[in-house]
C-alpha cells in the first residue's frame, strides 16, 4: 500500500525556495508505505506445554489456565500453531513508515541548485499482513504526524501543505 499525501512540482519547489532567498530546506513529496518486513518473526504463536502446565511461552501463563481452563487454552494454543504454519504463505509481516523527501537549496551563480535528503518516520514493524487496511491508515496517520513532527523541528518550508493537504490536525 503507497499513499502519496503530498507530491509538489519543482515548479513550486524553486518558488518557495527562491522566497526565503534559498536559504530554508523545501519539502517536496510525502508518501507512507508498506513493505514486506523479512526481518521479524512472530515466534509470541510458539508455546510449550508438558503436563498440562504452560512450559515456555511468550502468550500465555499457568494463571490463563486456572481462569480460562485448560481445554480452552489449548485450542488457543493450537490456533496459534495453525496460524505460525501459515506465517509466509497466506500472512506475513510488514512494516509501515512515512518518507518525506527534501530539497535543500544551495546556490551556484544565480541558479538554484539543490541536495535531495529523506526524512522517515520511525515506522512499525511486524505488523500482520491480513489486519484490516483501516488499520494501516490509522499506523501510517500516526507515523505521518511524527515526520510532521520532525519537519516542523527542522523548520522545512510547505508542511503547512502537507498539513492542508492531508486534512489533519498537528498533535
Amino acid at each position: 500500500m503507497i499513499e502519496q499525501y503530498l507530491n509538489l512540482k519543482i515548479e513550486t519547489v524553486n518558488g518557495l525556495a527562491k522566497s526565503c532567498g534559498a536559504n530554508r530546506a523545501v519539502l517536496k513529496e510525502v508518501i507512507g508505505k508498506t513493505e514486506i518486513d523479512e526481518i521479524s518473526y512472530p515466534d509470541y504463536l510458539e508455546t510449550e506445554m508438558e503436563g498440562g502446565v504452560i512450559a515456555d511461552s511468550d502468550r500465555y501463563t499457568n494463571a490463563d489456565i486456572k481462569e480460562y481452563g485448560l481445554k480452552k487454552v489449548k485450542e488457543w494454543i493450537e490456533r496459534d500453531h495453525e496460524r505460525l504454519k501459515e506465517f509466509g504463505k497466506s500472512w506475513w509481516y510488514e512494516s509501515v513508515k512515512v518518507v518525506a523527501k527534501i530539497y535543500i537549496p544551495f546556490k551556484v551563480g544565480d541558479k538554484i541548485n539543490y541536495k535531495i535528503e529523506t526524512i522517515e518516520s520511525g515506522g512499525l514493524y511486524g505488523v500482520d499482513s491480513d489486519n484490516e487496511e483501516d488499520y494501516f491508515r490509522e499506523i501510517m496517520e500516526e507515523e505521518l504526524h511524527a515526520v510532521i513532527s520532525y519537519l516542523k523541528k527542522l523548520n522545512i518550508i510547505g508542511v503547512g501543505k502537507l498539513i492542508e493537504n492531508c486534512d489533519i490536525t498537528t498533535r
